[in-house]
């Protein structure tokens, strides 16, 4: 207890205060004082939080997360940020360091979601319908499989966007982004570039077709053209809907508020994962063999990998021999999807279609991978 840190007693709080907070709203109706204080707190939220505050309340948010973004991400060194050994930290910073390091680009997903709402709504302007229009916005976005959630999520209530379309969005941009591209061609070469490229929009491209065909239905869009939905998607944000010209900032603030309870389990999770599973670790126990391959997907998905990370542990493991579909593999599967995004994806696209997206990543980047390693 004397060695904690200022983060460690932070993230003791926090733990403690989310942890009071999501048990307290399971059982208010239980427990009569629970439920009036969380009756008083809501009341008087409702009465201090008018719509211009909240308004203000989102630029100060977005301008923290910004502040907090460029000290995580930028200001560190790469050596800084993929050294640190994860298993001799205390849970409680952890957990405040996950917090720290994956709120901001919530936030920023949030934002994009609150923009698409605004200005690409129903009857507004136009937004790629193709797969590879929307495969290719994806790649030049750099965000994560967190805050693409809600970006997706609003790109499909625009009904402008095909399911297909959607699906594609939200598989390829937490693949791809520039960086990526250019950290895994310089540190492992163009053949893992290309193949990262290439496997992401084909698990992507496949994914949306297949989710049309078994979970899709058709609905009337702009001009009388048919356009699929999600049948199994929550509409928990129908009522900003209804708003036929809803502030950005507003929107943001439904899509964070709607959300943030998802996002704290998320990050408990996590951080549960990367303290008793950190990458680094898994990545020493990567083989050659079939083994290995099943191994890369199935301790890839549950992961949270920083933007580049898997490159830096690939780099060696390819070196000592390591087949590039078994790197393909763990790549996908890495920064596909994580354990934190699972319950964000729950509401804003029900359960039929998270399931349906989970068991993509795990069987596509398994038989991509092994279509990879055949063919070389």
């Amino acid at each position: 207890m004397l060695n904690w840190t200022f983060h460690t007693w932070i993230g003791t709080i926090f733990t403690f205060a989310f942890g009071f907070f999501l048990i307290g709203r399971r059982l208010r109706n239980k427990i009569k004082w629970l439920n009036s204080l969380f009756t008083k707190l809501e009341s008087w939220f409702n009465s201090v939080f008018s719509d211009k505050r909240k308004k203000i309340f989102i630029i100060i948010l977005i301008l923290v997360s910004a502040g907090i973004f460029i000290r995580c991400y930028i200001c560190e060194s790469n050596k800084t940020l993929f050294e640190k050994n994860y298993m001799n930290l205390v849970y409680f910073h952890l957990f405040f360091r996950y917090f720290i390091r994956t709120f901001p680009m919530i936030v920023a997903g949030a934002m994009l979601g609150g923009i698409i709402e605004k200005y690409f709504g129903y009857g507004k302007r136009k937004l790629p319908s193709s797969m590879l229009g929307a495969g290719f916005v994806a790649s030049v976005i750099p965000i994560c499989s967190c805050s693409v959630i809600p970006i997706a999520h609003s790109l499909l209530l625009t009904k402008k966007m095909p399911l297909r379309t959607v699906i594609t969005f939200l598989i390829v941009a937490p693949v791809l982004n520039p960086y990526v591209i250019f950290l895994g061609t310089s540190i492992i070469g163009w053949k893992y570039t290309f193949f990262r490229i290439v496997s992401i929009f084909l698990l992507g491209m496949t994914t949306g077709i297949l989710m049309e065909k078994f979970i899709g239905i058709k609905e009337q869009g702009p001009l009388g053209i048919k356009y699929y939905s999600c049948q199994g998607c929550s509409k928990f944000k129908k009522e900003i809907h209804n708003n036929p010209n809803p502030s950005a900032l507003l929107s943001t603030y439904n899509i964070l508020s709607e959300l943030l309870v998802y996002v704290i389990i998320g990050i408990a999770i996590g951080s549960a994962v990367a303290k008793y599973l950190p990458p680094k670790v898994v990545g020493n126990y990567l083989s050659s063999n079939t083994l290995g391959l099943f191994l890369a997907t199935i301790v890839g998905i549950p992961l949270f990998i920083c933007s580049g990370e898997e490159i830096l542990i690939l780099k060696p493991l390819l070196h000592f021999g390591l087949p590039l579909g078994h790197a393909i593999t763990f790549t996908i599967a890495g920064n596909g999807i994580c354990f934190a995004s699972i319950p964000i994806l729950l509401p804003c696209f029900g359960k039929k279609a998270t399931i349906f997206i989970l068991s993509s990543f795990f069987i596509g980047s398994f038989l991509i991978g092994l279509l990879i390693n055949i063919l070389l």
